[in-house]
C-alpha cells in the first residue's frame, strides 16, 4: 500500500510539473510601438503598429483579434463612454495584407503587425472609440494578452 501511495505521489508530481512546463510555453507579450495607444484619426483612419513576441521555449500558433470595446473602457479625457463610436478594424501584416489565420512564432521570435481603424460613412465626430486587441496562444489555458487602443474621431474642419 505504501508503494502504491508513493508511486501515485511521484506520478502526480511528474504530471503537475509537465503541465507547468507546457504552460510556460504559452508565454507571449503584446505591445504597441512606442506605447502609442491613444491617437487621433486623420483622413478617415489611423493605423497602429503592434508586436507580439513568443517568450516561450517552443513554437506557438498565435491568434490575433481586434474588437470594439466601447462599453467597457474609460476614455483618456475622462468623458463618458456612452457616446463612443464603433470603428471598422482590420489586422494587417507588414505587407499590408489582411491576417486571416493564426501566425506561427518560434521561441524568441516576434511578429510586427498593424491594426487599421477606420470611420464609417456616418460616424459621429468628436467622439472616442476603444478597440481591444488581444493575442492568444492556440491550445493554451493562459489568459490572452490584451491592449486597449483609444482613437479620437475629430471634426475634420478643426483639423485644417
Amino acid at each position: 500500500m505504501k508503494t502504491q501511495n508513493f508511486l501515485f505521489t511521484v506520478l502526480f508530481i511528474l504530471a503537475a510539473s509537465l503541465f507547468v512546463s507546457a504552460q510556460s510555453d504559452c508565454n507571449i507579450n503584446l505591445a504597441a510601438k512606442n506605447n502609442r495607444t491613444i491617437k487621433t484619426i486623420k483622413n478617415l483612419s489611423y493605423t497602429y503598429t503592434l508586436t507580439v513576441s513568443n517568450l516561450g521555449s517552443e513554437t506557438s500558433e498565435i491568434e490575433i483579434f481586434a474588437n470594439n470595446a466601447n462599453e467597457s473602457c474609460e476614455n483618456p479625457d475622462g468623458l463618458s463612454n456612452e457616446y463612443n463610436i464603433p470603428l471598422e478594424n482590420l489586422i494587417l501584416d507588414e505587407g499590408l495584407n489582411p491576417i486571416n489565420t493564426s501566425i506561427e512564432l518560434g521561441a524568441g521570435e516576434s511578429f510586427t503587425f498593424f491594426v487599421k481603424l477606420s470611420t464609417t460613412a456616418n460616424s459621429s465626430q468628436e467622439r472616442w472609440n476603444c478597440t481591444e486587441v488581444s493575442a492568444e496562444v492556440n491550445n493554451c489555458s493562459s489568459d490572452p494578452q490584451k491592449i486597449l487602443l483609444h482613437t479620437y474621431n475629430p471634426n475634420p474642419l478643426e483639423m485644417e
